[in-house]
């Protein structure tokens, strides 16, 4: 048996070689297969990731910033604009390239940019450099100077030349008006970004979209001009038109500091209203601040207290209760209420009225702003209808207003109410308003009865000035009837003519009102030291134009609303009327029917003994479609106090006809001077 070694051999390596280069085939496959895999990965799945870092190391984008939206009053002043700035640059290459003469070109920019000739000449000859800054942050009156030049170049060389000078236009935000309604307004940082106030509720609007220039770079990174390449020119934002009037927000703005200084104030907050429309004419808060220069101010002065800080509104607030009790029964009028010398212990709760007196009707129980007696009259109200007439008036709720940061205020569902809550509620304690929400409240009584929203922006205009969106009246809802909100401004009219709120009257135009002074709760506890002082009214009565709130926080030398807030609504009314006159009718305070030998009307006894015989068991007479003459003449035998209310023909009346009447009881007509009008055409 023989081998044949050789061959075996030759085999065994044979063998070994084909596997070695089978390995080395599969091996190469594997990474071949690896490399297709991921250049498919790169073209097309990571097509755009890899393009886009391409675009970075290739091309420089610089943005085109645009135009911001100007602000505007009611009367189209403009309260916010803009300065134009820019930057410029130049594409040396360019220009060596069309043979432009350097040392004109540095001439020109020396002539119009200021500074030395030498400087841009040497920027301009750094010819393998595609892009160089030449000035940064030039004047408006630059700017202008440049556009000038350009517009007056006549070759077409010229104007080639000048191509290759770069302009990058951007914007800084300016305020013709500095502080002025600065806390509506709000401000814009150095980089565009909107801080406060209408700027950032609406900056969206009024910010406009950026574009965009493109420019390439070099082998060096340095970026380079391409006159004819990608740019994507900025959308300018939109315009608004605010609600707010300048010369009122001056007036207001001026009036409040000074009062916060004569007082010794810590703040203090005006607002000022049209109750047929819920526009917000001017809104004042200060300390203030100028959005000029807004990083000087300390952040407590950029707080909009107006709409922001909600407080126990205290005396201000009984319209609302007294407002629901005569909804409920018109004859509360007449209730009578012992006010025990000006302190009482009502349930449990110890109530303290600011000025002691005994026995007062509702009406004197307002005017003289009696914590005892309105506690008492509202011991009645169903403590879940009381909740929901105080959410109709707006409180415990957002305004709805276009201004960040509102508070709704704080109002505890009933619920949660104390045996005590009722009883405090009634003088404007154990809840939180803001100073808007109570602005609105008075527009209801002074307006018939209505809730409006506050409107603080009327209009979105384009550039052309066209309307591009209108924010319309809102009527939010009807919230008391129109024979109560008569009552109501007869009863606050009152409270200006000689009650609490006499230092806001002003001669010769009816005004009503009411004071607050309301203890601030601090640590725990109410202060004894602490208070806010606030007034409150609308005018003229007859139809009211404005609704004017003041308030000033921890006054110093006193702390009394008919003292601290009262004179300066009569200060800012006095003015608003020079500045925004209205028709009036003289002032008509109660009038006392008596018998008078000079008087048209029949005398039948002489004395009061007579008189008061002669009202015993006597009725009150259907006075409805008679003159307000005629009215006079039939009760002028009555001792009454009679408050007209409107002029013409008696359309209402209290007391009812048929109700008893007694010496010295009070009379209101309510009348209309289209009645006669109406009939004919029945």
């Amino acid at each position: 048996m023989t081998f044949d070694v050789k061959n075996s051999d030759v085999r065994r390596i044979s063998n070994s070689f084909y596997a070695r280069l089978n390995f080395l085939f599969y091996l190469f496959t594997f990474f071949l297969v690896l490399i297709v895999l991921k250049l498919v990965k790169v073209q097309i799945f990571d097509h755009s990731y890899y393009a886009s870092i391409s675009n970075v190391q290739y091309y420089t984008t610089i943005e085109l910033p645009a135009k911001r939206g100007l602000i505007f009053d009611r009367e189209g002043k403009i309260l916010a604009t803009n300065l134009i700035s820019a930057d410029i640059g130049a594409d040396p290459y360019y220009l060596k390239k069309v043979g432009a003469n350097l040392n004109d070109v540095a001439e020109n920019l020396a002539n119009i940019f200021g500074g030395d000739r030498k400087y841009y000449l040497e920027k301009l000859r750094s010819g393998e450099k595609r892009f160089v800054w030449l000035v940064r942050d030039i004047s408006p009156e630059a700017f202008e100077k440049f556009n000038l030049f350009l517009s007056r170049l006549k070759t077409r060389k010229e104007k080639e030349i000048y191509k290759g000078i770069i302009k990058v236009e951007k914007f800084k935000r300016f305020y013709p008006y500095d502080n002025l309604a600065s806390h509506v307004i709000g401000a814009v940082s150095g980089e565009g970004k909107a801080l406060m106030g209408v700027e950032v509720k609406f900056d969206e609007i009024l910010r406009g979209k950026n574009g965009f220039m493109k420019l390439t770079r070099d082998a060096l990174g340095d970026a380079r001009a391409e006159v004819k390449f990608d740019r994507e020119e900025p959308i300018d934002g939109y315009n608004l038109k605010l609600t707010i009037d300048v010369g009122i927000q001056t007036i207001i703005e001026s009036e409040l500091e000074k009062a916060v200084k004569e007082f010794e104030a810590e703040s203090g907050v005006v607002v000022v209203v049209d109750p047929w429309t819920g526009d917000i004419l001017g809104l004042a808060n200060y300390p203030s601040f100028n959005p000029n220069n807004y990083w000087i101010y300390n952040s407590e002065n950029f707080k909009n207290k107006a709409i922001i800080d909600a407080f126990e509104p205290g005396s201000t607030f009984k319209i609302v209760p007294a407002s629901l009790l005569l909804e409920k029964d018109t004859m509360k009028l007449y209730s009578k209420v012992d006010v025990e010398g000006g302190k009482s212990l009502i349930r449990g709760v110890r109530v303290i009225d600011y000025k002691p007196n005994d026995v007062l009707n509702f009406r004197e129980v307002l005017k003289y702003s009696s914590n005892i007696g309105m506690a008492k009259l509202s011991l009645d109200l169903d403590k879940l209808e009381f909740y929901k007439h105080i959410r109709n008036f707006g409180f415990g709720s957002y305004t709805g207003i276009n201004l960040p940061a509102e508070s709704r205020g704080e109002l505890k569902t009933p619920d949660k109410w104390t045996p005590a809550t009722k009883i405090f509620m009634s003088f404007g304690y154990e809840l939180r308003a803001t100073p808007i929400q109570i602005a609105m409240a008075y527009s209801v009584i002074a307006n018939g009865g209505i809730l409006f929203q506050p409107r603080i922006v009327s209009e979105i205009l384009n550039s052309k000035g066209e309307v591009v969106k209108s924010f319309p009246v809102v009527m939010v809802r009807r919230v008391i009837s129109e024979r109560t909100s008569k009552i109501l401004t007869s009863i606050l009219e009152d409270v200006v003519n000689d009650g609490t709120g006499v230092q806001a009257k002003v001669e010769g135009l009816r005004i009503a009102g009411k004071t607050g002074t309301a203890q601030m709760y601090e640590f725990g506890f109410y202060s004894k030291s602490h208070y806010r002082a606030s007034f409150v009214g609308f005018f003229p009565v007859e139809k009211p134009k404005f609704v004017c709130f003041v308030m000033l926080e921890s006054p110093k030398k006193n702390y009394a609303g008919g003292v601290v807030a009262a004179p300066v609504f009569r200060k800012i009314a006095e003015q608003l009327i020079k500045l925004s006159p209205v028709e009036v009718e003289p002032a008509t305070s109660s009038l006392k029917i008596v018998q008078n030998q000079n008087s048209n009307f029949n005398s039948t006894k002489s004395s009061q003994s007579q008189k008061d015989e002669k009202n015993r068991g006597k009725q009150m007479p259907d006075l409805r479609s008679l003159s307000v003459r005629s009215a006079l003449a039939k009760i002028s035998v009555f001792n009454l106090k009679v408050k007209i209310i409107g002029s013409g023909w008696v359309v209402d009346q209290i007391p009812k006809p048929g109700v008893k009447i007694n010496d010295g009881m009070e009379c209101v007509l309510y009348c209309r001077d289209d009645l006669k009008e109406i009939s004919a055409e029945k």
